[in-house]
């Protein structure tokens, strides 16, 4: 196995740096929705709202929702 395999296996620090940083857009985009909260349903809120929904999933994506590293799920 070389050093490219092990980095972008799965579970690996590749992974894991993709989670982190989507998991950063989520929260930086709940906040930015937080800050427009007052200012009416406009193209951009709606925006902000469905990049937040779409870093959020994958996110989780990324690390298979805890499956493998909680265990559940699997048989």
């Amino acid at each position: 196995m070389t050093w490219f395999d092990w980095f972008r296996s799965e579970d690996g620090p590749l992974e894991w740096i993709q989670f982190i940083a989507f998991s950063f857009a989520f929260y930086y985009s709940c906040v930015v929705l937080w800050k427009r909260r007052h200012g009416g349903l406009s193209k951009k809120w709606l925006a902000w709202l469905i990049l937040a929904i779409i870093c959020f999933f994958v996110a989780g994506e990324e690390i298979s929702w805890g499956e493998r590293i909680t265990g559940f799920g699997l048989d």
